[in-house]
């Protein structure tokens, strides 16, 4: 996200080489079936991005280790029906874009493939789901317009 979210972010919309541009990375969860405990998401940052935070809000568990660049939030159980019955799990935390003029002509990935690990607890199997990456173009921010998303000089 750029326009909403937990955080203001700041930097030019479309990001511009060598200049740092702010966004928001919204982690969501819901869950239709059973109850998940042990439930993890993993991901990395590329080299171009940087993680600031804060985290929002600041009661989930989450943490970035600047040596592997990976995003780690612990989040436990997540109860069946979490997102359709009632409130759906989240956590939001900020990073920084700060793209080259290799990247001009581009929409840059802000964070890598999102990975989702846990323990289904009626049917005892491990569970696993991944997301794409998302890149700077921001199709869950509806006031984000599509010519904001590449790299310009």
């Amino acid at each position: 996200m750029y326009y909403i979210g937990a955080f203001p972010n700041s930097g030019p919309i479309p990001p511009k080489a060598e200049q740092e541009t702010t966004y928001t990375i919204v982690w969501n969860l819901s869950n239709t079936a059973n109850n998940i405990s042990d439930a993890k998401v993993r991901s990395t940052l590329p080299a171009w991005v940087r993680f600031i935070g804060p985290i929002s809000p600041p009661t989930e568990n989450l943490t970035y280790d600047p040596a592997t660049r990976e995003v780690i939030w612990e989040v436990g159980g997540i109860p069946a029906s979490t997102g359709i019955t009632g409130d759906s799990r989240e956590v939001s935390f900020k990073v920084g874009l700060m793209p080259s003029l290799s990247q001009v002509g581009t929409s840059p990935v802000l964070i890598n493939e999102t990975t989702l690990t846990g323990r289904d607890d009626f049917a005892k199997v491990n569970v696993q789901v991944s997301k794409l990456a998302l890149s700077t173009l921001l199709i869950n921010d509806p006031s984000f317009n599509v010519t904001g998303a590449n790299v310009v000089e």
